[in-house]
């Protein structure tokens, strides 16, 4: 929730993985569980430059879900994806951790998966100021 206020969120609570930043870019704060979880299974590349979201045993549901994703990409184009990791410290607590900035590289993509090439190491923090971006 303190991920999303750094981009204009001013809600109570917040459930799903991603958001899309109200401010006309299209850009959105992604939460990804980097490890198999659902209908995915998500991993940060060792060098942290990279970002596979895979369906899990050609799952239909999240291929239909990549088809969407390729889809709006193609339609919107060069949105961002900031992105703030799921992972668990020493004590078994939750936490998000900022991992990079991402762009969908759909030319290497493919029917069952995604993959996210990070553009940036640091993003500015974008807040809505008297209503109005």
């Amino acid at each position: 929730m303190e991920a999303l206020r750094c981009f204009g969120f001013q809600g109570n609570g917040y459930q799903r993985g991603a958001w899309i930043i109200p401010d006309g870019s299209k850009d959105m704060v992604w939460f990804p569980r980097l490890y198999e979880h659902g209908l995915w299974h998500n991993e940060l590349t060792t060098d942290g430059k990279r970002i596979i979201e895979r369906a899990l045993n050609n799952n239909e549901e999240a291929i239909l879900s990549i088809n969407k994703q390729k889809e709006r990409e193609l339609a919107d184009g060069s949105r961002k994806a900031i992105v703030f990791a799921k992972v668990r410290d020493s004590l078994g607590f939750n936490l998000y951790r900022y991992v990079g900035t991402f762009r969908m590289n759909i030319n290497e993509s493919s029917d069952t998966e995604i993959i996210f090439d990070r553009v940036s190491e640091e993003e500015k923090i974008r807040i809505l100021a008297s209503g109005k971006w």
